[in-house]
């Protein structure tokens, strides 16, 4: 029996160990989502626009407009990128959930097994 529970104990072992490597694997995925540096840009665009807009005077209406169309479609832009990254961020965040659970299925057996073999070990005798 106690030759199978470390056996057992290495399978787990082993099954921790593909899980962190998938969820390394996962993180580097999540850092690679591309979009931040476009969104930098969008917000010093719109920071740009906004002072340009501030810093002129009450007859400039139509400019005044112009801007602030500029700067609207400069936020759509950057929701639709903030959009598209949360997006992928939450279907590799449903792939770690799915890996996890996937870990617990095949590991919980196994500790039940273990547990069994150690309430044998340890029973008065």
């Amino acid at each position: 029996l106690e030759e199978e529970r470390k056996g057992l104990n290495d399978q787990i072992a082993s099954l921790q160990s593909d899980l962190n490597a998938q969820l390394d694997a996962f993180n580097r995925d999540i850092s690679a989502i591309s979009g931040a540096s476009e969104i930098a840009n969008l917000d010093s665009r719109i920071k740009q626009l906004s002072d340009q807009k501030a810093s002129l005077g009450i007859f400039k209406g139509k400019e005044k407009k112009n801007l602030q169309e500029q700067i609207d479609q400069a936020y759509v832009e950057r929701k639709a990128i903030q959009d598209r990254m949360n997006s992928e961020r939450q279907a590799i965040e449903r792939k770690i959930a799915a890996a996890k659970s996937e870990f617990e299925k095949k590991a919980a057996p196994l500790q039940s097994r273990i547990q069994a073999i150690y309430t044998e070990l340890t029973k008065a005798r």
